[in-house]
């Protein structure tokens, strides 16, 4: 019983960080549009707040679960998990901004 509810938990972390990443990556890229058409000069400037604000909101949404779990190693699972995938997120964007910079795309 004890595997189930630890796999149980797992996926919900897996769930919710998932769900964190995407959320944040669409709102991130409608925004990122936004400016790189009206504002292209600016778009390094966008690229610092943009990853900043994300971090805070990824910081708070770490401290909301850890007042939520009353479990430790539910919230430890959790934190792991949520960090992985901020991380590949972070690469991901450091990626293609640094592709964008090389290639000059236009919007």
């Amino acid at each position: 019983m004890m595997n189930v509810m630890q796999s149980f938990s797992l996926m919900n972390s897996l769930l919710a960080s998932a769900l964190f990443s995407l959320v944040t990556m669409f709102l991130y890229g409608i925004a990122w549009k936004y400016v790189a058409r009206n504002y292209a000069n600016s778009l390094s400037l966008f690229y610092l707040a943009g990853s900043g604000l994300r971090m805070i909101v990824a910081g708070m949404a770490v401290l909301i679960v850890y007042f939520l779990v009353p479990d430790y190693d539910v919230f430890r699972d959790f934190a792991l998990i949520f960090v992985a995938f901020y991380i590949v997120m972070l690469g991901y964007d450091a990626y293609f901004f640094a592709r964008y910079e090389k290639n000059n795309i236009k919007v």
